[in-house]
């Protein structure tokens, strides 16, 4: 569960820098960029992955390390705030709308996962949800908020977890 704090935390820090480094070889920047991207969106899905494995193959200890997991999660919806917008693409490291989306399907795939277990998740689905408005609003780590595409991608992930609110978290947010 600290895979996605490991490696999305680094990118989160050096992409607020301004730019990753390619090491050694000298890669010209938009293909850098590419390669980067493509690189980033399959770390992404490997470290969904693992999440809903997890989430529904090994629910006591999940629930032993709900704030872990917790974390992961926020993580990964943070770094869907970095959406490159600009046709340059700038220096810095910016999800393509496309890619990002790709992404916030599997995120949205975890969100399910907590909504058919919340009978072992469900008093932490509120946290969940206040992680996604939190970032939605752009209050997040980069302060963009989520883009509309990436929203819808999310939407079902969403719903799922208002679903397992109780009526009092639902209130309490």
């Amino acid at each position: 569960m600290k895979v996605p704090l490991l490696h999305f935390g680094i990118i989160n820090q050096v992409s607020n820098i301004g730019g990753l480094i390619s090491g050694e070889t000298e890669i010209p920047g938009s293909e850098r960029r590419d390669v980067d991207r493509q690189f980033c969106i399959k770390l992404y899905v490997a470290c969904c992955r693992p999440l809903c494995t997890v989430l529904k193959h090994h629910r006591s200890e999940t629930r032993c390390c709900i704030a872990l997991l917790e974390d992961s999660v926020g993580m990964l919806l943070n770094c869907l705030e970095m959406v490159c917008t600009s046709p340059d693409g700038g220096d810095y490291f910016g999800w393509e709308v496309q890619g990002a989306v790709k992404c916030a399907s599997f995120l949205r795939r975890v969100y399910e996962d907590i909504r058919q277990h919340k009978d072992v998740y469900g008093d932490n689905c509120f946290q969940f949800l206040s992680c996604y408005i939190w970032v939605y609003c752009g209050y997040g780590r980069l302060r963009n908020g989520i883009i509309r595409e990436i929203d819808e991608a999310l939407r079902p992930g969403v719903y799922a977890l208002i679903d397992a609110c109780s009526t009092d978290d639902l209130q309490h947010l």
